[in-house]
């Protein structure tokens, strides 16, 4: 997860930032634009995804401000607030939002009992099963790409060894875009 910008020119209803949310395992990426990177404005915004894609299990950030502020972490909370006894959901909605879990208690309890409910049930029990094959195809398939650019980068690697003192040129990024990176120096 990362915040982009400030853009130079803003659109014509005054965005000048873009949220981007990456999905670690299918490199899927969610993309919002916003007018101003206050927590509260990135929180709406990760709401926005996270009500469409569901709440990540990890997020992995720059630390910014705005992602690691208290608003961010009760947009992360799903469980019980031990002050409050009720999740974060629960005061959204104003009721307890039914989920696979619920739906598997109503179905061992027989609670529930219509064909289309156990149908829809064993479809998406089936469903996560074929995803998780997925991911773990594409994790394979990650590990076995990582190798391979790593020998395409170790080709024209040289190892190298500075003393102190010695001028080299260090890669940073550029003042107006933390995006672009541009060699400096000597230093």
């Amino acid at each position: 997860m990362d915040l982009i910008g400030p853009i130079r020119t803003a659109t014509e209803r005054g965005h000048r930032y873009i949220l981007t949310v990456v999905d670690y395992a299918s490199r899927y990426s969610e993309d919002v634009a916003v007018k101003k990177i206050t927590s509260e404005v990135v929180a709406d915004a990760l709401v926005s995804i996270y009500s469409r894609v569901g709440v990540p299990k990890y997020v992995l950030t720059d630390l910014g401000t705005q992602i690691v502020s208290h608003v961010m972490k009760e947009v992360h909370e799903e469980a019980p607030q031990e002050s409050l006894g009720f999740s974060s959901i629960d005061f959204i909605y104003g009721r307890t939002v039914r989920g696979l879990m619920m739906i598997l208690r109503e179905l061992w309890t027989k609670e529930a009992t219509t064909p289309e409910v156990e149908t829809t049930y064993h479809y998406v029990l089936d469903l996560r099963n074929r995803l998780q094959e997925t991911c773990t195809l594409a994790q394979a398939e990650l590990a076995k790409a990582k190798v391979r650019y790593k020998r395409y980068y170790d080709r024209k690697a040289r190892y190298r060894k500075f003393q102190p003192g010695d001028k080299v040129l260090v890669l940073l990024p550029t003042d107006h875009n933390k995006l672009l990176m541009q060699w400096q120096g000597p230093m």
